[in-house]
């Protein structure tokens, strides 16, 4: 299990990746992981080091565990 203060950074880090808070909406979300997909995907994207869409998929499915313990 992880810790409060460990969760807190862990959210905080991944809103910000995301560019998005807390009063931001799972639609939100997923506008912006298609945006950024596209951007950091090594076959299509910017980068052609998988290390940063791997990056966006961590806190891609941390937000999404989030946003369901808040419903």
């Amino acid at each position: 299990f992880r810790s409060f203060v460990d969760q807190k950074l862990l959210l905080e880090e991944a809103l910000a990746f995301f560019q998005l808070n807390e009063s931001s909406s799972e639609l939100d979300l997923k506008n912006q992981y298609q945006r950024l997909a596209k951007r950091y995907h090594p076959d299509a994207g910017e980068y052609d080091s998988a290390v940063m869409f791997l990056e966006l998929q961590r806190h891609y499915e941390f937000l999404k565990e989030w946003w369901n313990a808040q419903q």
